[in-house]
């Protein structure tokens, strides 16, 4: 089977409705209807969690949008000082709960066995090649190097599957920290390989042509497409819309909210 021919037709739906629910919730919040509106928020954050399992890269990057979403209405509740102090522990919870740069990791070693998939099924059936090139509008399938997908020797195809699985190995990897939860941009950057053009033509060609422009170790150490950091940023806003849930609930305890973060351990938060 072609391992890169997977359709995931509700990532779109899950979008389009929680993009509907944030709308909603905020005009609830406008009229004034707290409880409805937390009710759309927890459903929201319920979508967010349905695809907590996904295998995909780029299901990690929908997560992100997802709680975007949710970090609108949730931020707009509390300008407002709307929410209870039961319903801002049960945000805090859910954001407590999401862990996005583990979920990137083990998306990343899925599609990094894909990666290694795609180069098996690539080298007994030639044909995806041209499929990968009608499908991305690139070049004619009839073109100067089109021909070596058919007469290539299997021992090139494995060449690049090496060169592409050490990418991740140690282009991608070593930039995240699980045990810390701390992602390192400047590691990806800092490594990213220049155009590898001193190899064979059919190296040079299946590089450029399929690689570079679609499968994820391009597109994970290319800043312009693939939105790698959206996760960073994903995770830290999350984080810090726990910690803002904390520090409502501290005011609405206290009528103040305290001199140094560190107050909120361990009543409000558990650690920062």
């Amino acid at each position: 089977p072609d391992p890169l021919a997977i359709l995931v037709p509700h990532w779109m739906v899950l979008q389009r409705l929680n993009g509907i629910l944030r709308i909603r919730s905020s005009a609830e919040l406008a009229l004034g209807r707290r409880d409805d509106a937390f009710n759309d928020l927890e459903l929201m954050f319920f979508l967010e969690k349905t695809i907590r399992q996904e295998p995909f890269a780029w299901g990690v990057n929908i997560r992100c949008n997802l709680l975007t979403d949710c970090e609108e209405t949730l931020w707009e509740g509390l300008a407002q000082h709307v929410w209870s102090e039961a319903q801002l522990a049960r945000l805090e919870t859910n954001l407590e709960k999401t862990d996005l740069l583990d979920h990137y990791i083990s998306a990343l070693g899925n599609e990094q066995g894909i990666t290694a998939q795609f180069f098996e099924t690539a080298r007994k059936h030639r044909s995806i090649l041209f499929d990968i090139q009608e499908m991305m509008s690139r070049r004619n399938p009839a073109s100067s190097y089109s021909f070596l997908f058919r007469l290539a020797p299997a021992g090139w195809f494995y060449y690049d599957e090496i060169w592409a699985e050490r990418i991740y190995d140690e282009n991608i990897f070593p930039a995240f920290d699980s045990k810390q939860r701390e992602f390192h941009p400047q590691k990806l950057k800092e490594t990213e390989p220049a155009p590898l053009r001193k190899h064979h033509p059919f190296s040079n060609y299946l590089r450029r042509e399929v690689i570079e422009e679609f499968l994820q170790p391009w597109r994970s150490l290319s800043w312009r497409r693939h939105p790698v950091l959206n996760v960073a940023f994903a995770q830290t806003e999350a984080d810090e819309g726990s910690i803002a849930c904390a520090l409502e609930c501290y005011r609405l305890a206290t009528g103040i909210y305290p001199e140094t973060i560190t107050e909120l351990i361990p009543a409000y938060i558990d650690k920062l």
